[in-house]
């Protein structure tokens, strides 16, 4: 079953000597695939073909298409997920205990500031950690 239309992007496409579309040259980094490459790649893994074939026949890695189809499998969401934003915003509603934990403490390290967030289900790296105590001007060396 052949789609009508292309969902390989332009910037992705290279040109052929027989009038067929061949395999992308290279991606345009940082970029998520459209939501309607991912649609039909799962379709057809899920129509039957494979996952290798899936991305050949897409343009795609074989990697993604494994990634889009266990993603797909475990949330049943189609979408890539959102990029970037700031982490730091994460601990702004725990300032106040972060403040309270190093003035207690006075000698407690990043680290173990950063296992202590992560127990109470904070999830935020130690750069955010440490990012957060030097803008409050405290030593966590």
């Amino acid at each position: 079953m052949e789609d009508s239309f292309s969902l390989v992007p332009p910037y992705r496409r290279r040109e052929c000597s027989d009038d067929r579309e061949c395999a992308p040259t290279g991606s345009k980094r940082g970029t998520p695939h459209s939501d309607a490459l991912r649609s039909h790649v799962i379709s057809s893994v899920r129509a039957g073909l494979s996952c290798r074939n899936a991305a050949t026949k897409y343009g795609v890695s074989v990697s993604a298409v494994r990634k889009w189809m266990r993603q797909f499998s475990r949330t049943g969401r189609l979408t890539a997920k959102t990029a970037g934003g700031d982490r730091s915003l994460l601990l702004k509603s725990e300032r106040a205990w972060i403040l309270a934990r190093m003035a207690a403490e006075p000698h407690l390290t990043a680290a173990k500031l950063h296992q202590e967030l992560c127990a109470r289900g904070i999830r935020v790296g130690i750069l955010s950690v440490q990012r957060l105590l030097k803008k409050e001007e405290i030593d966590w060396r």
